[in-house]
């Protein structure tokens, strides 16, 4: 194992003791058919269309999620889905995903951002459907949770796929909140794209957020050297007082 996937593993141990001690457990599973399930008794409202099983034909190993669970209940995750765009841009995929899934009417988007049209190629994984129940009963609203769960996922994406890149849309109101930094993303773009006539459920205003494969690893070794930056970097008000 070469150091880098050594540090990938070592971040998830590390992740997977920090949510342990909140009595949070997490499990991968591989059927997008089964993460959509528990996620909706969880829950969380239906899927996007980009990552619909009713809509994509999802392939074996190609995609899957991580399932948080509390008091042996699901109580929320995250899903990936890998795919190789080959020389294609990331522009040019999501354009024709979105007239093939939203149609004609509501399919098109302009001026999409320059990572988004011109520098995004190759191996690249979409994480979609973040969702977590309330606190009792679910863990959103303790400190650190969304951004362990997330960077857990880009880390079990790095391993599995070995990806350039790993991308998501996040809502305005978490992008102002300054969620992506929390969930540990570098690339993070306000307005991404613009819709001729939005779909339900998506804006204009949604913020890109990404991070590369040389950046996220370099994060993971930061992270496991000194496992007290990972602690700060999850719970910074705290660390502060």
């Amino acid at each position: 194992m070469t150091k880098k996937r050594h540090d990938l593993v070592s971040l998830l141990a590390l992740l997977s003791e920090w949510l342990g001690d909140l009595d949070i457990s997490i499990r991968y599973s591989e059927s997008v058919s089964e993460f959509d399930e528990l996620m909706t008794a969880a829950g969380k409202l239906p899927p996007h269309p980009m990552f619909d099983p009713a809509f994509f034909d999802f392939r074996e190993n190609d995609a899957g999620g991580i399932l948080a669970y509390m008091n042996g209940k699901c109580v929320g995750g995250i899903g990936a889905y890998f795919y190789d765009l080959g020389d294609r841009t990331l522009g040019r995929h999501m354009q024709s995903s979105y007239l093939r899934l939203y149609g004609e009417d509501h399919g098109h988007v302009m001026d999409p951002a320059p990572v988004i049209a011109d520098t995004i190629r190759g191996p690249t994984v979409y994480l979609a459907e973040f969702f977590l129940e309330k606190a009792p009963v679910g863990p959103r609203g303790i400190p650190g949770v969304s951004g362990a769960i997330l960077l857990y996922i880009q880390a079990l994406s790095a391993l599995f796929w070995r990806p350039n890149w790993i991308h998501a849309f996040v809502r305005e109101e978490d992008g102002n909140r300054s969620k992506p930094c929390e969930y540990g993303f570098t690339t993070i773009v306000p307005c991404a794209q613009i819709w001729s006539d939005p779909p339900e459920r998506r804006f204009s205003t949604e913020y890109f957020v990404a991070n590369d494969l040389r950046t996220l690893e370099h994060i993971a070794s930061r992270f496991v050297r000194d496992p007290e930056i990972l602690h700060r970097f999850l719970t910074p008000d705290s660390s502060a007082r």
